[in-house]
């Protein structure tokens, strides 16, 4: 049987935070879906040329991604970057036109599963707080999904920092800034870590997104020299998995 979903694994992922894609493997696996994936032959959504002005570049690039899934006869493109997830299901319609395929951040996908019986958790005595991605979020207006998701697991606590949703300050990775200005963007992500994630007293710190989770991994270890006092930082699908047991 050809495959209907299409799981779009994007940059960081792929090069730096391979673990989250690993454990969205895993998720998929659950559904009964059949589903592939380009490997090799993904490029890059084009969400950072467009970003540092480079937009003819982008539409190149856009055109070439969609004639590849479009061979494909896929329905659905499942992403786990909210970036690439806005550059898919907003950007290029409006650039380049129309897509022929349904497109859906991991964290709807999930919540649509849990929602059909589809997967089942064990459970998991933690306490928890997330951090809102500045493309789910503001950009994309998805607050809701990931913190369905985590509050599904049974024997999971979220705990909200003062500052979450709109009001969320963001982690230092997107709009091009770690290009630019990497320093600046690695302060950010102490700044937030400092005084928004640590005030929570959680145990774990969850977003769902791969980029916010590699910096506020390094702002973890700026902000709390002693290792044994880090709170662990997790893209959602982490935490999924790890509840989905083996």
């Amino acid at each position: 049987m050809k495959p209907n979903t299409l799981f779009w694994v994007g940059c960081v992922a792929s090069y730096f935070e391979k673990n989250i894609a690993i454990s969205t493997v895993k998720i998929l696996r659950q559904t009964g879906d059949i589903f592939t994936f380009l490997g090799v032959n993904e490029g890059c959504c084009g969400y950072p040329l467009l970003a540092t002005g480079y937009r003819d570049e982008f539409v190149d690039e856009a055109k070439n991604n969609i004639k590849k899934i479009s061979a494909l006869g896929v329905k659905k493109l499942v992403t786990i970057c909210p970036a690439c997830y806005k550059t898919f299901r907003e950007t290029y319609p409006q650039i380049i036109g129309s897509l022929p395929l349904e497109v859906t951040h991991i964290s709807e996908y999930i919540t649509s599963l849990i929602r059909a019986s589809k997967i089942k958790f064990r459970e998991m005595l933690m306490t928890v707080t997330y951090h809102d991605p500045c493309h789910l979020g503001r950009y994309m207006g998805l607050y809701n999904p990931p913190r369905d998701v985590i509050s599904s697991i049974p024997g999971i606590k979220l705990v909200e920092m003062n500052r979450n949703k709109t009001d969320a300050h963001c982690c230092g990775a997107g709009g091009g800034l770690t290009f630019a200005f990497p320093l600046l963007s690695k302060k950010i992500a102490t700044t937030r870590v400092k005084r928004d994630v640590l005030p929570t007293n959680a145990e774990a710190l969850i977003t769902s997104c791969p980029a916010c989770v590699q910096y506020l991994k390094f702002g973890m270890i700026k902000a709390v020299r002693p290792k044994a006092k880090r709170m662990k930082v997790l893209d959602l699908v982490e935490l999924v998995a790890q509840a989905l047991g083996s």
